[in-house]
């Protein structure tokens, strides 16, 4: 099976917090399936630090997605034309954005829901962004992930998505 995943925010140096945890599980899922294929996808140059098992290959398809505009671009053109080349059966992404023009099967892991009840700590545009295209995100995806049964409850009253579509990925010490 090939597994494309979505590592546009992995730096080396700076995995603090979500980048720690989102590190993490991904090092466990390529250790625990050797048998797998995995394309760690980066919008630009990653560092050499980050340690790959011999099951990653990475790929680096910009551009740099500094912007909404540019994640618009790089998800629902960029990555659409990597998971056809690399003939991908599955995509994760987990930063809560995923493709909207690719019929493979996501997975999304939904980390962040602030924009909800404080958008005023996004910039204007990520804000509507978010409030805007979630909503397609979350229907697209084929299975979801969250880190809490608060924000599994949001996404199913909010939403409208069952409950059994998403399951808890707890953080760990």
């Amino acid at each position: 099976m090939i597994i494309a995943v979505n590592t546009r925010f992995l730096d080396a140096g700076s995995t603090e917090g979500s980048g720690n945890y989102i590190f993490e599980c991904l090092s466990r899922l390529t250790e625990k399936y050797p048998q797998h294929q995995f394309l760690y996808l980066f919008d630009k140059p990653y560092s050499e630090d980050l340690a790959f098992k011999k099951n990653v290959i990475p790929v680096v398809t910009g551009p740099v997605t500094k912007n909404t505009l540019l994640w618009q671009y790089w998800f629902n053109y960029k990555i659409p034309a990597v998971l056809h080349k690399y003939k991908a059966n599955v995509f994760i992404s987990m930063d809560g954005i995923c493709s909207l023009r690719t019929q493979v099967p996501q997975f999304l892991l939904v980390q962040d829901l602030s924009f909800i009840p404080f958008p005023q700590f996004f910039k204007k545009a990520q804000a509507r962004f978010f409030r805007k295209f979630t909503p397609g995100f979350l229907a697209k995806a084929k299975c979801i992930a969250t880190v809490s049964q608060f924000s599994r409850s949001v996404i199913t009253d909010r939403y409208n998505i069952p409950s059994d579509k998403i399951n808890v990925i707890y953080g760990g010490v």
